[in-house]
């Protein structure tokens, strides 16, 4: 063990060759079966562990709208190389408007123009993918 802090916690290599320069006898696996069960290293690793999924819920329309740019420049038609998708949570009713360019003027429009077809109310939260 001491060997493993010597080397800095390395790794099984450095270890084992530090190990044999001092010691006879001793194995890369009882090497690393001490590497393995080191606290430090067991305590320096990243968790594997996720935390659980909570699904995103909505309770009524238009209380959350997805909005995302479909890249549609290998097959563009008609010089449209971009759709707008924008999706309402709840119904999953979805919108599309295709552009020509995906400046903010344009989307914006688009934007504009949904919320004049849907007249009800603005939604109540926009989720995107790049903010």
């Amino acid at each position: 063990m001491d060997r493993h802090y010597r080397c800095q916690q390395n790794g099984t290599k450095k270890t084992f060759k530090l190990t044999q320069q001092q010691f006879y006898g001793i194995s890369r696996e009882e090497v690393s079966w001490v590497i393995k069960n080191c606290n430090a290293c067991i305590q320096r690793q990243p968790s594997r562990s996720r935390p659980p999924l909570e699904p995103i819920t909505s309770s009524y329309t238009l209380e959350r709208v997805q909005i995302d740019l479909v890249d549609m420049q290998v097959t563009p038609d008609k010089g449209y190389h971009w759709v707008l998708h924008i999706k309402d949570h709840f119904s999953k009713y979805s919108f599309l408007y295709p552009l020509t360019d995906k400046t903010a003027a344009r989307v914006a429009t688009c934007i504009a123009q949904w919320l004049g077809i849907v007249e009800i109310a603005t939604p109540a939260a926009v989720l995107s993918v790049r903010g």
